[in-house]
């Protein structure tokens, strides 16, 4: 029943041209224009962003798209660009304080991230972002604020049509969530290339300077933080695996906890989400190409990572999946006390979190083999033994 409605979904041509057809610059016009309409702002901030997106747009003209994904797409540039706008109006208008140093999850995906994400959001000393305001963050200047709302509404939309994605990550609309759709307001997110299928555009991310990109998401973080500047942001996106050496210069003074697993544990499982997650716009979608594709971005990360611990051994904590699943109250404890941010509270609501989840519905299972996905045993040991 799924395959039928997401068929439908995907061959629905909705009476529109599809996007795709208008140049890049054509297209970020119109797309300002489209913020001015709905917000009365049309300030998209720095103009840095203007390569990523450039990028992003020609990639994606090359590609076979269904329709309603080119529709889909367009949507989402529409949110960012509302985002965007609407955060460039805030901080000339009423800029925030800077909040205290995030604490930052940087392992790569399906590495126990999100376990001990929500684990650490059980912590009264830390405020986690949650889905709606990851989507959009700043309330609308016009008309009333239905952000929440609209949240329910795309998630309720995105499990009729993609009811495989809850078990690779289960999507709750006034839940903790990660910063990967903050990050993409500040076109600095793995995501794009997950959903989107744009290798060139994950190569720019891992080479080129993110800085301004990273430095647009702390005004994000400082608007989050607004009236509760006592306590510690949490952020946790696999997509800042990726790019470490911008974190770790934009918040100079924040841990980095890295999360890891075996690599014949973890790769075959990242690219199985990265399939899953490219349904909704493609027609057709080649399996054994995404295993390799995965399987660079993480060499090159993981080189990225040795470098920058050499360079500042202190600031990155380790997080073994293994340990963690064995032990998640008690490895989360020592890891925020090793972050200097002891909560005498965190075990017993961790806990009590811990026994609400083995009391909930089963997660749902996640399939898949080496073979499907071009991978074989010994890539994935070499990529555990680089040195």
């Amino acid at each position: 029943m799924a395959e039928v409605k997401r068929s439908a979904f995907l061959n629905s041509r909705d009476g529109a041209a599809g996007p795709l057809s208008l140049s890049a610059e054509l297209a970020l016009e119109i797309l300002g224009r489209e913020a001015r309409s709905k917000q009365d702002c049309d300030d998209l901030g720095d103009s840095w962003f203007g390569e990523p997106f450039r990028i992003i747009w020609q990639t994606l003209r090359t590609k076979e798209i269904s329709p309603m994904g080119q529709q889909a797409i367009w949507a989402t540039l529409q949110r960012i660009s509302c985002n965007r706008a609407l955060l460039q109006d805030a901080q000339r208008t009423d800029p925030p304080t800077g909040p205290s140093p995030p604490l930052f999850i940087a392992g790569p995906p399906r590495t126990g991230t999100t376990l001990l994400f929500n684990l650490f959001s059980q912590s009264t000393r830390l405020r986690p972002p949650l889905y709606w305001e990851g989507l959009r963050p700043l309330a609308p200047r016009k008309g009333r604020d239905d952000r929440q709302e609209l949240a329910f509404a795309e998630v309720r939309a995105l499990r009729r049509l993609l009811p495989e994605l809850d078990a690779v990550h289960r999507f709750v609309a006034d839940g903790p969530e990660e910063c990967t759709w903050l990050l993409q307001n500040s076109f600095v997110s793995m995501a794009f290339d997950m959903q989107w299928d744009l290798p060139e555009y994950a190569e720019w991310l891992m080479t080129a300077d993110v800085g301004p990109g990273y430095r647009h998401y702390r005004t994000q973080i400082a608007e989050l933080m607004r009236g509760r500047e006592e306590s510690t942001f949490l952020s946790k996106s696999p997509s800042h695996f990726f790019a470490l050496r911008a974190l770790a210069e934009v918040f100079p003074e924040s841990k980095i906890i890295v999360t890891r697993r075996p690599a014949r544990s973890f790769v075959p499982s990242m690219a199985s989400m990265y399939y899953t997650s490219r349904l909704l716009f493609f027609p057709r979608t080649d399996k054994a190409t995404i295993g390799p594709h995965v399987l660079d971005l993480l060499r090159v990360a993981s080189a990225n990572l040795r470098g920058l611990r050499s360079e500042h051994p202190s600031r990155f904590i380790d997080v073994d999946y293994e340990t963690l699943i064995q032990d998640p109250v008690g490895v989360a404890d020592a890891a925020l006390g090793a972050a200097n941010l002891p909560d005498p509270a965190f075990s017993e609501r961790a806990q009590s979190w811990v026994d609400r989840e083995k009391k909930g519905p089963r997660p749902a299972t996640h399939s898949y083999t080496l073979d499907e996905f071009g991978l074989t045993e010994e890539d994935l040991d070499a990529l555990d033994s680089s040195p």
